[in-house]
């Protein structure tokens, strides 16, 4: 829902990327997939 209202700050704001990074890194298998794919919406983590 986030992602819909604000996408720009999913894609510009460096402490919300960090954050998705973290996700990426930590996400328990059942929410991996998940993870990566909201990962890929908002571009290269860098």
């Amino acid at each position: 829902m986030a992602e819909r209202l604000c996408p720009e700050d999913f894609q510009h704001r460096q402490d919300v990327r960090s954050m998705v990074r973290t996700l990426v890194k930590r996400a328990k298998p059942s929410y991996a997939g998940e993870v990566r794919e909201f990962a890929g919406r908002i571009g290269p983590l860098d």
